[in-house]
């Protein structure tokens, strides 16, 4: 209620947009469409749940995870006619495929090879499989597991190229401590 009112607040709001209120927003009108899909299975609705999947996948890509588990509940729970819910599901997943065509495109022009909506997962990876990761976002000391050399690599490299190094550093690591890996995740 304070921040309702509070006036840097309501100038910074208008400022400035954050993906993450987008994002929410997005996904809550995919779940809304996914109801309405559930309770009318159209293909007008079928096109509305695939295109607002894919620009919420564009907003945050990491929804992209339970899209599948998505399906097969409709898919269950509209076990009415399977022909039919194939072709909805198809057909939201066709909306999918063309809302993320451009962006796809554009990355595969970008970095002259197939990249899936963001670049940066090597990056990701690395930042909680390394000596220094400790399970929290919140201690960012994975630099310091670098070398000098590997240090000034990074430092000259394109972002698909640091990318690449930075996963195989982090595919690496869990390999050669897959304990210390599960320990990190759970």
């Amino acid at each position: 209620l304070f921040f309702a009112v509070y006036f840097p607040a309501i100038h910074f709001s208008v400022q400035q947009i954050w993906s993450t209120p987008l994002f929410a927003c997005c996904l809550s009108l995919l779940i809304l469409t996914l109801l309405e899909l559930r309770a009318r299975p159209t293909a007008s609705t079928a096109v509305a749940v695939g295109l607002l999947a894919g620009f919420t996948a564009l907003v945050d890509a990491v929804v992209v995870v339970s899209y599948p588990l998505i399906a097969i509940w409709l898919y269950v729970t509209l076990a009415r006619d399977h022909i039919a819910i194939g072709k909805l599901l198809g057909t939201a997943c066709l909306a999918f495929t063309i809302t993320l065509a451009p962006w796809l495109l554009r990355n595969y022009i970008v970095f002259g090879r197939y990249v899936f909506i963001k670049s940066n997962f090597g990056h990701e990876l690395f930042l909680g499989n390394n000596l220094y990761a400790s399970g929290s976002y919140a201690a960012p000391r994975s630099k310091e597991s670098l070398t000098v050399t590997e240090k000034e690599f990074l430092s000259r490299s394109e972002e698909h190229s640091t990318n690449e190094f930075l996963l195989r550093k982090a595919v690496n690591f869990i390999s050669a401590h897959p304990d210390r890996f599960w320990r990190l995740t759970l």
